[in-house]
């Protein structure tokens, strides 16, 4: 299947959020935990102690036992420096 193929199951995925992506993290959260759709940057993914939170650890800038969404975003963000300009 050609890139070009594949866009329309992109679409078919993210379009139950359509109107609710308002941001680059909204856009990441659908993909990564759809929960977070629309959330504040604070909002909570997981916790220590929780499956989600020990595969995705790394996630975890601050160390303090919690992956936030920006935490979750921030790579993202760092690599749009690398694709185009960083939305401000």
């Amino acid at each position: 299947m050609t890139a070009i193929e594949q866009l329309d199951y992109v679409y078919m995925y993210l379009k139950p959020y359509a109107g609710k992506m308002t941001t680059i993290s909204d856009i990441y959260m659908a993909v990564l935990w759809s929960k977070a759709v629309g959330k504040d940057e604070n909002y909570v993914l997981w916790k220590s102690g929780s499956k989600q939170y020990k595969q995705n650890i790394g996630l975890d800038i601050n160390n303090d036992g919690q992956i936030t969404k920006a935490e979750a975003t921030h790579k993202v963000l760092e690599r749009m420096d690398v694709y185009g300009k960083k939305e401000q």
